[in-house]
C-alpha cells in the first residue's frame, strides 16, 4: 500500500495516482478490515468538504473518540456540538462518513460563530403547468403585444397580461385544430 501524507495538497494530487487508485478498490472490496482513519477521510467526502476525521484533526480530537459517533452522528462530540447539524452524511457502498462544507467549517474557525446557512427560497411551481422558455422573432412579438394593448384598450374593464394573452392564444391554436387531437 502506499504511505498515505495528512497534508491535504498532497493527499488531493497522491489521490489521482493510480497506485491509491488501486488501493481504493481493493479497500472498497472489502479485503482490508482495518482502514487507517487518514485513508476514511479522503475516500468518501468531495474536495469541497472536510470529512469528520480531517475536523477532528484540525481540532485535536481525539480518533478514538470520533470513531463511536462516525456511523451514527457526530452531534456526540462534545467539542463540535455548535456545528454538528452543519455535517451532512455520504454513503459509498453501505459505509457512511459524516462531513462539514469547508468554508462554513473555516468561518467558524476564523469568527468563532457558528455559520448561518440559508436553506434559499423554494421554487414556487404552479401545479400542472410546465415552463416554456422560447425565443420568438421580435416581428411577431411586437405585432402581439400591439393586438393585446388594443384588446386592453378596447375593453378597459377586463385587461389580460401578456402572458394571459399567450395561453389564449395556445388555447385558441389547440381549439381550431379538432382533427389533430
Amino acid at each position: 500500500m502506499v504511505a498515505i501524507n495528512t497534508d491535504r495538497e498532497s493527499n488531493a494530487k497522491l489521490l489521482k495516482s493510480a497506485d491509491v487508485q488501486s488501493d481504493v478498490k481493493y479497500i472498497n472490496s472489502g479485503k482490508l478490515k482495518k482502514l487507517p482513519l487518514v485513508v476514511m477521510a479522503m475516500l468518501k467526502a468531495p474536495e469541497s468538504f472536510y470529512s469528520l476525521f480531517g475536523v477532528a484533526r484540525m481540532l485535536g480530537i481525539p480518533k478514538a473518540t470520533v470513531a463511536k459517533f462516525d456511523k451514527s452522528n457526530p452531534s456526540g462530540v462534545s467539542e463540535l456540538a455548535p456545528i454538528a447539524h452543519l455535517f451532512v452524511c455520504f454513503e459509498e457502498e453501505g459505509r457512511k462518513t459524516w462531513a462539514i462544507k469547508k468554508s462554513h467549517f473555516d468561518k467558524w474557525q476564523r469568527t468563532g460563530r457558528v455559520p448561518k446557512v440559508s436553506s434559499g427560497r423554494p421554487k414556487t411551481k404552479p401545479e400542472n403547468c410546465e415552463n416554456w422558455n422560447d425565443w420568438i422573432p421580435k416581428e411577431l412579438a411586437t405585432e402581439f403585444k400591439r393586438v393585446v394593448d388594443n384588446a386592453n384598450k378596447a375593453a378597459p374593464h377586463m385587461k389580460i397580461s401578456y402572458r394571459q394573452a399567450r395561453f389564449i392564444a395556445y388555447q385558441e391554436f389547440i381549439d381550431r385544430r379538432p382533427n389533430l387531437k
